[in-house]
């Protein structure tokens, strides 16, 4: 189930454009009791909304590129 569809080949979002998107994929969500973070994302935003409930912080960095 998706909570945010938008884009294309050429449209480029902004910081604002994901701030509102990371919004309202969070309100979708609701709240939670416990937050986990799997970065890189725009971890300060998560805070904003979660709070203390964002307890942890999964670093994921160089696992997008394609897998061989």
């Amino acid at each position: 189930m998706p909570y945010f569809a938008k884009g294309g080949v050429n449209e480029v979002l902004s910081a604002d454009d994901m701030k509102a998107a990371l919004s309202e994929v969070f309100e979708k969500l609701g709240r939670r009791g416990k937050v986990l973070a799997v970065t890189p994302d725009i971890t300060r935003l998560t805070f904003e909304y979660y709070g203390r409930a964002l307890t942890d912080i999964l670093p994921a960095l160089g696992t997008h590129a394609a897998m061989r």
